[in-house]
């Protein structure tokens, strides 16, 4: 995994939580998800993440308060949260850069 891999898996993880805290809103997990998938095309899980960010996106433009949309996205982000947790934790320490010679 590279240090840029690395680093967008685990800013999807701490958005899911800042979600759950209710410190950003269902459409920016939605923003970060789309580009993050783009940016991660050969990804294992690329697929589920791409679909799990087509769901919530489709929750972001529901007319629901914003806590039941949440709550709602909460719920889907769970087995994709594993995925990423499983990939990160497989891959140990947070790589680095090597230096070029």
């Amino acid at each position: 995994m590279s240090i840029d891999e690395h680093r967008m898996l685990t800013n999807l993880l701490d958005a899911f939580d800042r979600l759950h805290d209710g410190m950003i809103e269902v459409t920016d997990l939605a923003a970060l998800m789309f580009a993050t998938s783009r940016a991660l095309g050969a990804w294992p899980h690329v697929e589920e993440l791409a679909a799990t960010e087509r769901e919530v996106r489709h929750i972001a433009r529901l007319q629901w308060p914003e806590d039941d949309r949440r709550i709602r996205v909460s719920g889907l982000l769970q087995p994709l949260r594993e995925h990423i947790a499983d990939e990160l934790a497989a891959a140990g320490r947070k790589p680095r850069h090597r230096p070029t010679r």
